[in-house]
């Protein structure tokens, strides 16, 4: 497969992901809306289209919910608008948000289906997750990307020492270094992982085959105290869109994914993306990531698991 054209699609990807001026307008129209607003940050993964295409159709309308999305190109920024209250939620993983509730109490209201795969360029011919070691490996640390790296490197019994780690934390640019064989491999979430095995690239390991569930929705306890029927709402929108996205044929709605990950229609064509019916956040899949970030010392080693889940809004 000619690789050229993929590369071409990747920077014009990159081109509209990175734009600073769109940043800063979104956070200048965050802090502008009407408090009473549920103001919701959404980094754009496969897990978080259903909120996207709930909006669209209109289905926050009709449930007459005052729902305001607000996507980031990366974790970290929509980690700084929660810590800094300019919004009351976000999609996140079990690190951050444990991170993130020293700074500001919250709740995980709902689990995201959030599949993570450690891929290498086809040139490599890197084959297994004994092939990685001491291999540069672009990841985001402080974040269950950095978690599941070393779970991935721990079947090889191999330490955190054993890989180089290099912090990308802007999603295109990480698939584009992968691309141009910047580094040896990449952890990537769906649907980005999808556009290098399409172009020919290997799979080393997925969360999937490590049985680790990182990813859900986070409210601050205050939003969630004087919010609850508007997050509510925000749940039970997501679960219609999912029902419509399964629903109907994917070009049906396929252009709202494509608006929302921030890449061109023909891109999106060739992916497969499914929605995930809204179900808990388990305290176990909590407390494990906790042990390892009292490894890396991230947390006190005499911390305890916080309670970090609310069960009240999904049965």
């Amino acid at each position: 497969m000619k690789r050229l054209p993929y590369l071409f699609l990747i920077i014009a990807i990159l081109a509209a992901a990175c734009s600073k001026e769109t940043k800063k307008t979104e956070v200048k129209k965050a802090k502008a809306d009407d408090s009473a607003s549920l103001k919701v940050a959404l980094v754009p993964i496969s897990a978080t289209i259903p909120f996207y295409v709930a909006q669209q159709l209109g289905i926050y309308d009709s449930l007459k919910a005052d729902i305001k999305l607000i996507r980031y190109g990366a974790a970290i920024d929509a980690d700084t608008a929660f810590a800094n209250a300019t919004v009351d939620g976000m999609s996140t993983d079990v690190v951050r948000a444990i991170l993130l509730n020293n700074k500001r109490g919250l709740y995980f209201v709902m689990a995201l289906e959030n599949k993570y795969t450690l891929i290498t360029p086809h040139d490599l011919r890197l084959k297994n997750v004994k092939d990685i070691k001491e291999r540069l490996i672009a990841m985001t640390r402080y974040s269950a990307v950095d978690y599941i790296v070393d779970k991935s490197l721990a079947t090889a019994k191999y330490g955190p020492e054993d890989a180089n780690k290099v912090q990308i934390n802007n999603l295109v640019i990480r698939l584009q270094m992968l691309q141009n064989t910047q580094v040896d491999a990449a952890l990537l979430p769906e649907p980005y992982a999808q556009l290098p095995l399409i172009a020919g690239d290997r799979a080393i390991v997925s969360s999937s085959d490590l049985s680790v569930c990182t990813d859900g929705m986070i409210f601050s306890k205050e939003s969630i105290s004087k919010k609850e029927e508007q997050i509510r709402n925000l749940i039970k929108g997501y679960n219609i869109a999912v029902e419509y996205m399964n629903s109907h044929p994917y070009k049906e709605w396929s252009k709202y994914a494509a608006k929302h990950l921030g890449m061109e229609q023909n891109v999106v064509d060739t992916l497969s993306i499914k929605g995930h019916v809204a179900v808990k956040m388990q305290q176990k899949d909590i407390d494990a990531p906790l042990e390892w970030m009292k490894g890396k010392k991230l947390i006190d080693k005499k911390a305890s698991a916080p309670q970090l889940t609310n069960d009240k809004f999904v049965e």
